[in-house]
């Protein structure tokens, strides 16, 4: 993952040198590069990881897009983790950014790859043979339960999420 340079740039100098369109959620470049590598207008930003999330360069160093988007909105540099509510990492539309803790920004992903089960927080217990629902907020357990049917357990950690996590929950 790209580092976060440890001195963060002024809004200023953003927009001095890079135009955020909060409709498409792309950056362009407002200077002209000396040796002509890129022209004012020249889209800016690119896929540079494993997560797909974009990263765009200013003044030699590399930040998430994302991260420069709420920069560009606010002025401010996010407190928090920053929450693509449509899950794509890459659209960084105004519209589709929001700030949130980790607990609320993990509760708004799908289920992981390696889930057996196929449903979101849930797992099957082999040695009791039973399927258990299980959810964490805030690194502390507050679901695990276990149950006979994958639809029980399901239904179990869906409505726990939807209650601590409201609209950050996601069932996938």
């Amino acid at each position: 993952m790209a580092k976060l340079p440890d001195n963060e740039i002024p809004a200023e100098r953003l927009r001095e040198l890079l135009r955020y369109d909060p409709d498409t959620g792309h950056f362009t470049r407002l200077t002209v590069r000396r040796k002509g590598r890129w022209r004012a207008g020249d889209l800016t930003g690119h896929k540079a990881n494993a997560r797909r999330y974009c990263l765009v360069s200013v003044d030699g160093e590399q930040y998430f897009a994302h991260r420069l988007a709420w920069l560009w909105m606010t002025g401010l540099w996010p407190t928090r983790n920053l929450d693509h509510i449509n899950h794509c990492e890459s659209d960084n539309r105004w519209g589709n950014l929001r700030e949130a803790t980790k607990s609320q920004n993990g509760a708004n992903m799908h289920r992981h790859r390696d889930n057996i089960t196929g449903v979101k927080g849930v797992y099957y217990d082999k040695t009791r043979k039973k399927f258990v629902a299980h959810l964490m907020k805030n690194r502390q357990v507050v679901l695990h339960k276990r149950f006979a049917t994958i639809e029980d357990a399901h239904s179990a950690y869906v409505a726990k999420a939807k209650e601590l996590f409201g609209e950050f929950h996601c069932a996938g």
